[in-house]
């Protein structure tokens, strides 16, 4: 055989068995690094795991105290506005008794009992309409009023 092959092929073992003996000191170097950052994952997935549950936990308790609240506002809220219609209602029947009208009835002397410097059904009937506006529109006014009211309250009643 050819020296030079002889010593090619030796060359060539020797670099193959080093090659090889490399490849498993550092194969088994960096399984163990593997290994390691596997377990690490694992920890941290669990650790991630665990926070979200406790996340999803806090989230539940919130959202139920919020409705809880909700809920006591709306019936707060029922109340008042029950309330005040029950009081606006006496009220304005307590007022209706009280006067016949926008106008004292006519003189029992006077010669036209309709006319007072205006026809009085005339005059009656757009009062009645006027107060009937006007009375709608305080209503309503007082309806925001207790909503809004009831909304503060209830935003209050979450910040503690």
């Amino acid at each position: 055989m050819n020296p030079l092959v002889v010593k090619w092929v030796l060359i060539g073992l020797l670099l193959a068995s080093c090659f090889g003996a490399g490849w498993k000191v550092n194969g088994d170097r960096w399984e163990g690094k593997y290994q390691k950052l596997q377990a690490e994952y694992d920890q941290f997935k669990g650790g991630v795991a665990a926070l979200g549950e406790a996340a999803k936990l806090a989230a539940d308790k919130e959202a139920r105290r919020t409705k809880l609240a909700k809920e006591k506002a709306d019936e707060a809220n029922r109340y008042v506005h029950d309330n005040n219609l029950a009081v606006i209602e006496r009220l304005r029947r307590d007022a209706d008794g009280a006067r016949s009208g926008g106008v004292p009835p006519a003189p029992a002397a006077s010669g036209r009992p309709d006319l007072v410097c205006f026809d009085r059904t005339e005059y009656q009937r757009a009062y009645g309409g006027l107060v009937k506006e006007v009375r709608g529109l305080a209503d309503e006014g007082t309806a925001a009023t207790v909503d809004l009211d009831t909304g503060k309250a209830w935003i209050k009643s979450l910040k503690e």
